[in-house]
């Protein structure tokens, strides 16, 4: 399972996974969970290449992360060291440029910082064909690796 946290963000700064969709049919699915401290970015979006990254293209422009601890979002009281649970996901659907791809690279991108030193944490990746996650998804991104933040 990926696990990725990130500290000090910046507006730019972004979570990167690099895969193969070959074999996979439309509709690709990307979906994750995500959460935050309470002075971690919560804004991002959700940016695709299908051309080695010389080229991206905004697939959600824009959503909000949960804070952990908040009444009503299933996390606990946020902690730096342990791993949380996390019950706020994002799902993008429909994204046909996905499909049959060598390589596809998927951006989550931090749009609004509300303070430079929050944390956010991205878990439980997955990219799929179809209605269900297939274990392919899961291997494939195990053997691509995920690339934490990187600066602009």
């Amino acid at each position: 399972m990926w696990h990725v946290r990130k500290t000090n963000w910046a507006i730019g700064d972004y979570y990167q996974v690099s895969l193969s969709t070959t074999g996979y049919a439309d509709p690709i699915t990307l979906s994750f969970d995500q959460t935050r401290s309470s002075t971690g970015p919560a804004t991002f979006a959700v940016l695709m290449s299908v051309d080695g990254g010389a080229n991206f293209t905004t697939v959600l422009a824009s959503y909000t992360v949960v804070q952990a601890g908040l009444a009503g979002s299933g996390t606990t009281t946020w902690n730096a060291v342990t791993n949380q649970p996390v019950t706020f996901t994002t799902t993008v659907s429909g994204l046909s440029a996905a499909a049959g791809q060598a390589s596809v690279m998927f951006r989550i991108q931090s749009t609004v910082t509300t303070a430079a030193a929050g944390t956010n944490r991205v878990d439980n990746i997955n990219v799929y064909s179809g209605s269900v996650p297939t274990p392919g998804a899961m291997v494939l991104l195990g053997v691509a690796g995920l690339v934490g933040r990187r600066r602009r």
